[in-house]
Order: C-alpha cells, then sequence, then structure tokens
C-alpha cells in the first residue's frame, strides 16, 4: 500500500497532559476512560498483530465535514480517510473505503458489509453491540489574536479580562466554568459576553476588545487554516465534549486489538501528530497524550 505521508505539512504541535493541571479543566467521564485506554496503547511498544487472514478491512465512512471526512474538488479527503490508510498499512492489510449517508453507517455494520465505521459520524447514542476505538477527542477550545495582547496561557489569564462565547452553546458552559475556576483562586472575575450566532463571536477578540473566544475543534482548524490567520489556540485550555474512534461490532475483539495497538505505532512514529498538523486540529484533541 502507498504510503500516504510525503505531502504532510509538519508544524509546531503543542503537548497537552492530562489529568487537568491548573488552567485546565478535567474531562467529562467516559472521555477520561478513552484517554487512558489511548495512552496505555500509545505506551506499550513494539507490537506485534495477530494472525491478518482477513487481508482487507471494509472501512463505512460518512462525510462528517471539514476537517474530519469531506469532500473537495470532488475528492473525497479529511483527517480520518488518511488515518485510516495510515492503520491499514500499519497492519499490513488492504484498506477498502465505502462511503455511507449517516443514517446508514450502522446498519452496513450490523449487516456485515464493512468491518468499521466512523462513528463521529453517526447521530444519537451507539448500541451496546458496538465498540469503538477511540482516535480523537473534540470539544471546546480557547482562541485568542495570534499576537496573544493579553498574554493568555492559563484560565487564570483570564482574570478581568472579557471573554465571547455563542450563546446556548456548549463554549457558554466552558466559559462559565473557567470563571469559576478564576473566581476560586481569588482572582477578578471574567467578563463572558455572549453572541446569537457562532459567526459573530470571533469578531471581539480580532479587534482587541476581548481576550479570546471559544469554538469548537471543526470551526478552530478551519479559521486556523486561513492563510494569514489571526488568531490561534490556547493550547491546555481544553473541553473534551466528544470523541472520533473506529467503530466495530463487539465480537471482532481481535481486530479491536490490532486497531489500537496500530494507532500506538502511528503515535510512536510521529505519523499520528503530522496528521493532526496536517488538518490543523489542534493537538489537545490527541487521547495520546
Amino acid at each position: 500500500m502507498q504510503r500516504m505521508f510525503k505531502t504532510v505539512l509538519v508544524l509546531a504541535a503543542a503537548l497537552v497532559t492530562w489529568p487537568a493541571t491548573a488552567g485546565e479543566v478535567a474531562p467529562p467521564d467516559g472521555v477520561a476512560g478513552a484517554i487512558q485506554l489511548a495512552h496505555d496503547d500509545a505506551s506499550a511498544v513494539p507490537h506485534s498483530y495477530g494472525d491478518s487472514a482477513l487481508g482487507k478491512v471494509v472501512l463505512g465512512l460518512a462525510y462528517s465535514g471539514t476537517p474530519f471526512a469531506f469532500k473537495r474538488d470532488g475528492n473525497p479527503r479529511g483527517f480520518e480517510l488518511d488515518l485510516a490508510r495510515a492503520v491499514a498499512e500499519e497492519m499490513g492489510v488492504e484498506l477498502e473505503v465505502r462511503w455511507f449517508p449517516r443514517h446508514e453507517l450502522l446498519p452496513a455494520l450490523e449487516a456485515g458489509e464493512v468491518q468499521l465505521v466512523n462513528v463521529g459520524a453517526v447521530r444519537g447514542e451507539l448500541p451496546a453491540e458496538v465498540d469503538v476505538v477511540p482516535y480523537l477527542l473534540t470539544g471546546e477550545h480557547v482562541v485568542v489574536r495570534r499576537d496573544n495582547p493579553f498574554a493568555i496561557r492559563t484560565a487564570e489569564d483570564l482574570s478581568g479580562t472579557m471573554v465571547v462565547a455563542t450563546m446556548g452553546g456548549p463554549g457558554e458552559d466552558f466559559a462559565y466554568e473557567l470563571r469559576s475556576r478564576v473566581s476560586e483562586a481569588g482572582k477578578a472575575p471574567v467578563e463572558i459576553h455572549t453572541m446569537p450566532m457562532a459567526r459573530y463571536t470571533p469578531m471581539a477578540v480580532r479587534f482587541a476588545h476581548a481576550s479570546a473566544y471559544f469554538a469548537p475543534t471543526a470551526a478552530v482548524a478551519l479559521q486556523v487554516a486561513e492563510p494569514g490567520t489571526p488568531v490561534k489556540v490556547v493550547s491546555g485550555l481544553f473541553k473534551p465534549t466528544g470523541r472520533l474512534g473506529f467503530g466495530l461490532r463487539v465480537e471482532d475483539a481481535e481486530l479491536k486489538r490490532d486497531l489500537r495497538l496500530a494507532l500506538a505505532q502511528l503515535v510512536a512514529k510521529g505519523i499520528y501528530d503530522r496528521l493532526l498538523e496536517a488538518y490543523y486540529i489542534p493537538a489537545d484533541g490527541s487521547p495520546f497524550r
């Protein structure tokens, strides 16, 4: 299988250590377990794979949007597609990708048409018969102007400043959590200003009227990828709210093991981080750190 990483861009990646330290908010239950499992796998190298009698793995994908799985110039692209190719190459198996509407992913998995699906594209709860091998955490990030005029590096640095969040969204919840942390530290309160629509949220920061704004992983990747972008992510100020991963049938235990081992090898080789960087996905989203 042709190696897919010769043109991957190498950018600076920030490191995050879980569990939370000062300035961070601990991830919710469930996501924390995924982090620990992934971290354990990434530490367990070298690996040996099981008998690859399959020879081929069939992956069902649905378009979940930029930067995860999307179309550009009529061609499928995305972090999830390239990661699946890298995993298959590491495992030494052929990868066949079949595209489905979101609502057809789980039925295809249940019927045996595919062995894997991208669960981030599935709406609603997963049935008990579906297991998950996580490979990315998604959530809310703190974003500042590139020159960072308020010198925001931790939650405490938000003290006495105004932040902006989209009204009624998870970013607003994260803003109030950080404000509580700042107040508990005995520092000046954080002023929270909400916007009715997400597209208005960055404006106050870009004009230096506010110190930071809150945005989800997908939006951050788009904003940071803009040529000459005026904003950047504050590493370590991240609230996980969801996860992406390979969904597979519970009975496919050996396949699950091999997927986890392959992901750990990609992390150890630096390939996983380079894929994050190529798609401008903040390093905070890695469950392997």
